[in-house]
């Protein structure tokens, strides 16, 4: 121990000598003290009387203390400790001064090495207000100050707090953090908001604003020499962000000036003074947006300018989350349509001339922001996707009208910049912007869904006509000056969603009252676009196409592409087309394909109904670059949908594959070597053209593909060591595609080249794996036989000579052959084959295989002569097994085979043969037990279980046998192909075995149960598990159900522990939780009060665990109830309070990490929805129990609407929550619902008006 024997502990009286020496020795230590030593010494009473009068050398040890912890769960605990700065001490005058020179700089140094920990700050804090802010002074102080009354002498620790605040300045994060940390603390001491608001003023006029002019408060002492502006907004960010954790009171005010105009004076100081933003600067707007966002909307004219035309490279992600907050408060606000109204015209004028001018608060120090005037203003960097998929998402909530009036605003203006567009290069600019936006708009608008009304229709197609209009001068104009890209490229965006939505809007009208403009001629130029777009002639169009082909970059070029297309749809959707039309649009989409087009020949209408007109080598080059991304990791095209079920693409890339293949395959020889051979896989290919599986002749050449591979029997003696890798790689993308889906002649050549691959890769082992692996995973999902293409007992020799997974790939091959009667025919030379060779051990094993296939062939529909030959085989093979049993001594290949054909003939009516197979009996099973291992497991189960299914036939075999067989199960490792044999076994012995010694099993079973879970062996925990589980499934008499219960319990109870202790592993978790359903699922095992309070806690201990495993917790804990509620309904029923205990922990983990103000990925987003469905599936489970629910009902109601009140729920996640108050509610009478009405809160009460309301209005009540 530390402290054992230490004077400071033992002596009755300290002398600072002692105190020296523990502090030099505490200053030395390589440990710090345990916190039980610690606590011992800050509250012995020697100790505290000694420091009374030392306050410096407490101090001291304090810091020391501090400085040797490393872990911030130790920084708190110490800090929560009640001995930490003990009261005695805290009232001593010199206090103060000394706290705040030795442990304040230590507190905010620790906060700053643990800045991830928010727990952290709290702690600190905590310790703040009991030494800084205990007091009434600051109160006092501030109100003296501001009603510019002088300052007495009472007020020094006021005056030596703002001095120490004046001198943190000279360190940037300390400062944040320190102004941080006294104005946190004092905000959480004073319950008035206006003394916190005088606080803010004070602390900002120390940083460096000039803020007495405003307010006309005393001359300040104590404020930051040169002060800087990066250092005064770094700090401002930092009081903001405290200001967002409170209880605002915008009209608060000092002097008639309120909280809400401070704030917004000082985000325009901030704009001005900075000019264009930093990260800073952002998180400054973002938190004022979070504190009153209407300051944003009044200020919104001077912030776009601010923000919008600036170099945001450095602070994109900051930009982008600015301007979703911006337009997240308009559309609240149902003012989206203002808020484009005044970004169009402010970003017009702002453009030509940037002006930031308004300055409420001066800055006393220097201008220390980088400021960047020669901006390059680029329209994606201005309005990147994430934010107009923000802007869609805010149209998309708009009403119709408001919608119609957008559109109006955006044609209003799109008008006017055709008329007077610029001449300037950099102005051209604001027309894309403009552009982006009309067409976002128009990619987003809902009016063709069947809800909105026919007059809603009408008028936003008479907007689309004046947008039409437009367009036509828009086009004009542009063919009067010379090319200009950026116009250009504004024009065709428009054009092509302006054509779209009049599409859409003509297919799905109702009485066809809504007609597109369409315009047949005689010219079948691909480029002639009067069809959908006659606002231009079509020499007008040819001129604009023969531009772009010239002049034109590759964005015009990709638009271009797209209108090409888009006439193409509109033809074949109004019927129009022919030949003549389609013919040259193909043609030029043909010749125009590059690696950049990709996401326009990736489109679904392209791929389905396009791209089988186009020429294979179009298909291969589109194949070319999805190889290229997947090689580089990136599957984003090919998880489409449409691209993953299009089988020319498949095709395509099977096509590239197997050419990379082919060419690393290809060794350089000299002209005299003959060691070196041609490749069998290239000799393969070479029979095929380049468009291999897309020429449609692929049945012509299985043939002769198929006879070079049983030509070439020999193994080829090629070296592809440098090529390994990139073959690896290649047979790995083979798994990425959806190479099952293809037709079947596609997927029998792919198999006949794996092969071929196979044979030239002897040498090499992986590769050899790998096309093992995919040749049994096409032939595991198809019907078709490989008889198709090899004469049966041809394929058996290959799969004996060459394939190390033969025996997996062989069951594939029977299970399909066995399905057809012609396949089954063909196949008797490979089971003549099989049968000469069965002292081989691969074909024995086949034989095994086969025998149990046969052994399942009453369940398969066949012909009756296909039947018999069926039967005729496995009399064969069976007659074949067991002389080979009977003439050889027993080894590990024949234990199953011996267990087989015991079987066998047990069902049989041969005496002589079974008196046969008796004698050889207890060879095999002594045998067994004495080599039973792993490796040959699944083959004495087989055997004990046919011994134990027949004990009394084959023998009187007595509980020592049994028990022996018992013992021989402890020595090996279940696998999962050997679990059902497993079970079956542990069902007879738990079945057979005598009370007794059924007794004993467990006794024996819960010790090496127990001592796995103390080893922190999981493997072997998991092992003995599935034993339990297996033992569970069995239906025993009354006493061993007893001794089964009470053992359940005691496992239980460990199992808890195991729970708490452990960190969360998905093998191990998911093991003992489904142990504990397996439990819940056997019904002869009464559950008693204990085991039901085990199983309800493992919910809770499972929501413990760490946040980054609450998706797997949530899922196994909805599993547990669910279960409970479903196998032990009644027993719940009686425990109901518990168990509902349960599911509101449940529902608050929920609602916490589905606070819209938790950012989450997509994939996790929607993770949590899904555990929101999955309570909102075991409300209804709950709710059909109506008759004990009926009275519980109202409660939970009260409960989900209790989350509501204290956090804002993300959407999806609120839907299945409302969903389960809908459930609820219709158990609910009306002195329910009027209870609620009562004692509910007033935000709680409006929520469920109105979700009462709908439900009233909604709901089925049975009649139609």
């Amino acid at each position: 121990m530390f402290l054992e024997g230490d004077p400071i502990l033992t002596s009755a009286s300290i002398t600072e000598e002692d105190v020296v020496n523990y502090l030099e020795k505490l200053k030395n230590a390589d440990t710090k003290p345990c916190q039980k030593e610690i606590t011992a010494l800050l509250q012995n009473q020697n100790v505290l009387r000694y420091f009374k009068f030392h306050v410096e050398q407490y101090c001291e040890l304090h810091k020391l203390i501090i400085t040797k912890i490393e872990d911030s769960h130790d920084y708190i605990t110490f800090l929560k400790d009640d001995g930490t700065l003990h009261r005695l001490i805290r009232e001593r005058d010199d206090f103060f001064n000394i706290f705040l020179e030795m442990l304040v700089p230590t507190l905010i140094d620790t906060c700053c090495k643990f800045s991830e920990n928010e727990k952290v700050f709290m702690a600190s804090s905590e310790v703040i207000q009991k030494c800084v802010f205990s007091s009434k002074e600051f109160i006092c102080y501030f109100t003296d100050f501001f009603e510019k009354k002088k300052c007495t002498e009472k007020h020094i620790q006021c005056k030596a707090l703002l001095k120490y605040c004046a001198s943190l300045c000279s360190n940037l994060e300390s400062a944040g953090v320190g102004f941080k940390l006294f104005f946190y603390s004092f905000s959480k001491s004073s319950k008035n908001f206006n003394n916190i608001y005088k606080m803010l003023v004070i602390l900002l006029e120390i940083c460096g604003f000039d803020l007495k002019t405003e307010f006309n408060f005393n001359k300040l002492k104590y404020q930051v020499q040169e002060p800087s502006l990066n250092n005064a907004l770094y700090i401002l960010n930092e009081l903001l962000d405290t200001v967002t954790k409170l209880k605002v009171d915008l009209e608060s005010k000092i002097n008639d000036i309120t909280f809400s105009d401070f704030i917004k004076k000082l985000v325009k100081s901030v704009i001005t003074l900075s000019q264009h933003p930093n990260i800073c600067c952002y998180q400054i707007l973002l938190k004022v947006a979070e504190i009153n966002p209407l300051i944003i909307e009044s200020l919104v004219n001077e912030i776009l300018v601010y923000v919008m035309l600036s170099d945001n490279t450095s602070c994109r992600k900051e930009y982008e989350q600015l301007m979703i907050k911006i337009f997240e408060v308009f559309s609240k606000l149902h003012r989206t349509q203002n808020l484009i109204s005044k970004m169009i015209p402010t970003l017009q004028t702002a453009i030509k001339e940037r002006k930031l001018n308004e300055l409420p608060y001066s800055f006393r120090g220097t201008v220390d922001v980088q400021l960047k005037t020669d901006i390059l203003y680029s329209a994606d960097d201005i309005l990147p996707e994430v934010i107009l998929e923000y802007f869609t998402s805010c149209i998309i909530s708009l009403a119709s009208w408001q919608t119609i009036n957008l559109l109006k605003t955006m044609t209003f203006h799109l008008k006017k910049a055709v008329e007077q567009l610029p001449e300037v290069q950099e102005e051209n600019i604001y027309v894309e912007i403009l552009s982006s936006l009309t067409c976002w708009l128009l990619l987003s608008v809902r009016v063709a869904e069947h809800t909105v009304a026919e007059n809603t229709v009408v008028k936003f197609a008479e907007g689309l006509e004046e947008l039409k209009t437009i367009l036509g001068q828009f086009g004009a104009k542009l063919l009067q000056r010379e090319h200009n890209h950026v116009l250009m490229r504004a024009f065709l965006n428009i054009s092509y969603y302006w054509a779209e939505v009049y599409m859409t809007l003509e297919y799905y009208s109702v009485n066809n009252q809504i007609k597109m403009t369409k315009t047949l001629d005689n010219n079948f130029s691909a480029f002639n676009l009067t069809y959908i777009h006659p606002y231009l002639s079509n020499k007008e169009w040819c001129h604009i196409s023969e531009r772009i082909n010239n002049f034109g970059e590759k964005p015009c070029k990709k638009i271009m592409q797209k209108l090409l297309i888009q006439k193409l749809r509109a033809f074949l959707i109004f019927g129009d087309g022919n030949n003549d039309v389609v013919a040259p649009i193909i043609r030029t989409l043909s010749t125009s394909f590059d690696a950049e087009s990709v996401d326009i020949f990736s489109d679904r209408f392209v791929v389905n109904t396009v791209l089988d007109k186009m020429p294979t080598s179009n298909i291969i080059s589109l194949a070319e670059i999805l190889v290229k991304d997947l090689v580089e990791g990136n599957t984003k095209v090919l998880d489409e949908p449409h691209i993953n079920d299009s089988q020319l693409i498949t095709q395509g890339i099977l096509c590239v594959i197997f050419t990379k293949i082919n060419k690393l395959l290809k060794q350089k020889r000299k002209h005299d070597d003959t060691s070196v051979r041609k490749a069998l896989c290239s000799k393969a290919m070479s029979l095929l053209p380049t468009d291999m599986f897309l020429c449609g002749r692929i049945e012509e050449v299985l043939g002769s593909v198929s006879e070079i591979l049983v030509s070439e029997s020999h193994h080829q003696n090629i070296d592809l060591k440098m090529q390994e890798e990139k073959l690896e790689l290649y047979l790995e993308l083979l798994t990425k595609i959806p190479l099952i889906f293809c037709s079947e002649s596609t997927q029998k050549l792919t198999v006949l080249l794996l092969m071929a691959l196979h044979k030239d890769s002897q040498n090499c082992e992986n590769i050899k794996l790998k096309c093992e692996q995919l040749i049994i995973s096409i032939v595991q999902h198809n019907r078709f036989t490989l008889l198709d293409l090899f004469e049966s007992s041809v394929l058996v020799k290959t799969l004996v000579d060459s394939f190390d997974s033969s025996e997996d790939l062989f069951f594939q091959i029977v299970q399909n052959v066995f399905k057809s009667d012609t396949a089954i025919t063909k196949f008797e030379p490979g089971v003549s084959y099989i049968k000469d060779n069965l002292r081989q051990d691969k074909c024995l094993r086949f034989a095994v295989t086969l025998f149990n296939v046969l052994s399942k062939i009453r369940k398969v529909k066949m012909s009756p002569q296909s039947k018999e030959v069926c039967l005729k085989y496995k009399s064969d093979i069976c007659h074949k097994m067991l002389k080979l049993v009977l003439k050889n001594s027993p080894e590990d290949r024949l234990i199953e085979v011996f267990g087989l054909v015991l079987k066998t003939f047990l069902a049989k009516d041969e005496d002589d043969t079974l008196s046969k197979l008796k004698t050889r009996l207890p060879e095999y099973v002594e045998y067994s037990f004495n080599n039973m291992s792993n490796i040959n497991s699944k083959a004495c189960l087989l055997l004990f279980t046919t011994i134990l299914h027949n004990k009394t036939i084959l023998g009187d075999f007595s509980d020592t046998f049994i028990l022996r067989i018992w013992d021989a199960l402890k020595t090996i490792a279940i696998q999962n192909d050997s679990l059902e044999e497993y079970s079956q076994l542990v069902t007879l012995i738990t079945t057979l075995i005598a009370n007794e010694h059924f007794s004993n099993i467990f006794g024996n079973l819960m010790k090496v149960t127990e001592r796995s879970i103390e080893s922190g062996d999981d493997k072997e925990f998991c092992k003995h598990l599935k034993t339990w589980s297996c033992i569970l499934s069995t239906n025993v008499n009354p006493a061993k159900t007893n001794i089964l219960r009470e053992q359940l319990e005691f496992l239980l109870e460990k199992l808890i522990l195991l729970l708490k202790s452990r960190l969360y592993k998905d093998d191990l978790f998911e093991e003992v939780i489904q142990f504990k359903i397996s439990i819940i699922q056997a019904n002869h095992v009464p559950l008693t009060a204990s085991l039901i309070d085990f199983l309800l806690s493992s919910v809770s201990i499972l929501l413990m665990k760490d946040s980054h495993d609450f998706i797997h917790n949530f899922s196994s804990s909805i599993t547990l109830l669910e279960n409970l509620l479903k196998y032990r309904n009644p027993l719940i029923m009686d425990r109901l309070p518990p168990y509902l205990l349960q599911y509101r922990l449940l529902l608050k983990e929920l609602c916490l990490r589905g606070s819209s103000h938790v950012t989450l990925q997509p994939t996790e987003a929607q993770k949590l929805t899904d555990c929101a469905h999955k309570l909102e599936k075991l409300t209804k489970n709950l709710v059909e129990c109506t008759k004990d629910m009926s009275r519980i009902a109202m409660y939970l109601i009260a409960d989900i609407l209790g989350q509501y009140e204290l956090d804002t729920m993300d959407p999806n996640v609120k839907k299945h929550l409302n969903n389960c108050i809908y459930s609820l509610i219709a158990l609910c009478d009306q002195h329910a619902v009027q209870y609620l009405m009562r004692v509910l809160s007033n935000p709680c009460t409006e929520f469920f008006k109105i979700i009462y309301a709908n439900y009233k209005k909604y709901r089925f009540t049975g009649k139609i």
